[in-house]
């Protein structure tokens, strides 16, 4: 607990817009976040702008900006330090004017969907007021990740002209932490040719725990492993020099397993 403690304290002191711990005073944000999420996950988290009294002020309608010490975060799709919200007024004279407004105002506190973060560790969220710097709030989450990892049979296999050889490529996950959308890629051996399968998306072999991965193909005659844009989703053609499985799930303590063949030149 002790560590946590310090984890947190560094990261107050170091983010972006302070130079000593955050202090709830004056006018300022309340950020309710989950104290654990997992990474490239999205999730939410609430802000409520209180007033000096520690109640909210529902007549706030400002501009918040966002940083973080992830410098790849993300809101709503887009980078956190480049996003920002404006907020709309419950006061009877003003005009609901942002994008969130639906049949009212925000009456001093607003839902962010979708927020993920992309670092591992003690990760900090920094909300201030782009007009009015005195006007922050912070909150710290935790991110965790899995831990898969994989391994491909056989590992050396020496063939003849004409044999078909099957590689298995198998995953597990024995962390604290579920994985979510990882991807598989890997390449037809040099003077081997893909064997086409009619079957499932799982190429018709191997055990893959229940699970549908999806599965693409790419032609591409790269060295390296070609961009997402080369590859085609679909069971692979006799072309095929790269595949990429897209796994929707591991589950803690699980494994799994997806197989293609080949014919030796």
């Amino acid at each position: 607990q002790g560590n946590m403690i310090a984890m947190y304290n560094g990261c107050v002191c170091n983010q972006k817009f302070f130079t000593a711990p955050f202090l709830a005073v004056g006018v300022h944000y309340l950020i309710i976040a989950p104290p654990v999420v997992f990474i490239g996950q999205s999730f939410w988290i609430t802000i409520e702008v209180q007033d000096t009294a520690g109640g909210t002020k529902t007549d706030y309608c400002g501009i918040t900006g966002f940083t973080s010490t992830d410098p790849s975060a993300l809101m709503s799709g887009l980078g956190m330090d480049s996003y920002s919200y404006t907020w709309d007024s419950n006061d009877p004279g003003a005009t609901c004017k942002g994008a969130g407004c639906v049949g009212g105002c925000d009456n001093g506190v607003k839902i962010f969907l979708n927020v993920v973060m992309t670092q591992l560790g003690l990760q900090s969220i920094v909300a201030q007021d782009t007009a009015d710097g005195s006007i922050t709030g912070l909150t710290a989450v935790m991110v965790v990740g899995a831990d898969v990892k994989l391994s491909k049979e056989p590992r050396l296999s020496i063939a003849a002209s004409g044999d078909t050889v099957q590689f298995k490529i198998c995953w597990s996950n024995y962390s604290s932490a579920s994985a979510f959308t990882f991807v598989v890629t890997d390449a037809i051996p040099q003077g081997t040719v893909f064997v086409p399968e009619a079957g499932t998306a799982n190429l018709s072999c191997g055990n893959t725990n229940g699970l549908n991965p999806v599965v693409g193909y790419s032609t591409s005659t790269s060295a390296t492993t070609p961009g997402p844009a080369s590859f085609v989703t679909g069971i692979p053609i006799g072309t095929t020099r790269w595949l990429r499985w897209t796994v929707p799930w591991a589950g803690v303590y699980t494994t799994g397993c997806l197989c293609f063949r080949v014919a030796v030149q």
